[in-house]
């Protein structure tokens, strides 16, 4: 009797055990199928352009999302609060200018996070979600200040789209103003070298007060001022012009590679002038700024010629003993 009551409470025992696995086993399967039917990103889609990088996660539904931008670290990250993402996200690569790389992980198995990877932090970003709630983009533009997050991306794209037709119609404009101002410098750019050089300077005044902020400005000074300098060799009278030309050239494009010769021929016409003084300063501001330069060995001999004018012939020795250790090749230390 004892050993039937036995059997008989083993075979409850067992089915409790049956009826709780399957109650577990289906608890489980709708846990699983309410946490799947969650928003998921799907996709990921990255567009670099001149100005912005455009980001867009596509979601298998609507979710709620925070951005939270984390300056120091160079991270946005973005918080989907219940969702979830393609593993396969995890292994791809995304980069440009502006992104180092976009990753994807769970935060205590309940939030999906995304942690955008930035180059730099001057960076505004804009984000917003499509109407049906199934795709949230994220616009990163470069900027002179620091970072700005805003919400409205596409108030955002048609200012930047609005940005880059000016900018076009700039362009347009310019090419155009270039044109007409190449076709007047050239015309006095080929008297110049004809060796019509007053009239090449009439030309050249002419372009430079029609066309003011041409990009052939600076060729445009220099020529001038250099076919003065010519023309002064015939017309003694427009030397201080001359002077005056290659002098403002030298204020209006200090970063020219043209500025050397300036320096020279400054030294050049001053001592033809017999403005000694003068004339050693501009050989000594081209010596002294451009000692590699290819016109300076002309200035050591001008600076040399004027202590010999000025009977200084220790001076005119040691500049001479200097271009001979320094230049023992050239021609004119054979003279």
């Amino acid at each position: 009797m004892a050993r039937i009551l036995q059997i008989k409470l083993n075979n409850v025992f067992n089915m409790k055990r049956v009826f709780l696995a399957v109650f577990i086993l289906l608890t489980a399967v709708s846990i699983r199928h309410a946490y799947t039917a969650t928003g998921k990103v799907v996709d990921v889609s990255l567009k670099p352009g001149r100005t912005h990088t455009e980001i867009t996660f596509f979601l298998s539904a609507p979710l709620e999302y925070r951005v939270i931008p984390e300056i120091e670290q160079k991270i946005i990250k973005i918080v989907l609060p219940g969702g979830e993402y393609d593993s396969d996200l995890e292994l791809m690569k995304f980069q440009d200018d502006r992104v180092d790389n976009i990753k994807f992980f769970m935060e205590k198995y309940i939030d999906a996070i995304i942690e955008i990877k930035i180059k730099n932090i001057k960076t505004s970003i804009y984000h917003s979600v499509s109407r049906d709630g199934t795709a949230l983009t994220v616009r990163l533009k470069s900027r002179k200040k620091l970072m700005a997050m805003k919400t409205n991306v596409t108030k955002e794209k048609l200012a930047e789209d609005k940005a880059d037709r000016d900018e076009e119609i700039r362009k347009e404009m310019q090419a155009v103003y270039d044109l007409s101002g190449k076709k007047l410098y050239k015309k006095a750019l080929a008297d110049f070298q004809k060796k019509k050089f007053r009239k090449s300077v009439k030309l050249f005044d002419l372009f430079m007060k029609k066309y003011p902020q041409s990009k052939y400005l600076e060729k445009a000074h220099f020529t001038r001022a250099e076919a003065l300098y010519r023309a002064s060799k015939k017309q003694n009278r427009i030397v201080p012009e001359a002077i005056d030309a290659f002098w403002v050239a030298r204020i209006k494009f200090p970063e020219s590679t043209q500025i050397p010769r300036a320096y020279l021929r400054m030294g050049d016409l001053n001592f033809d002038q017999k403005l000694y003084i003068e004339s050693l300063a501009s050989y000594e501001s081209l010596v002294e700024s451009f000692p590699e330069n290819k016109y300076v060995l002309s200035a050591l001999l001008g600076r040399a010629s004027i202590y010999l004018k000025q009977s200084e012939f220790s001076k005119a020795y040691n500049e001479l003993e200097r271009i001979l250790l320094v230049y023992p090749a050239a021609k004119e230390v054979r003279e």
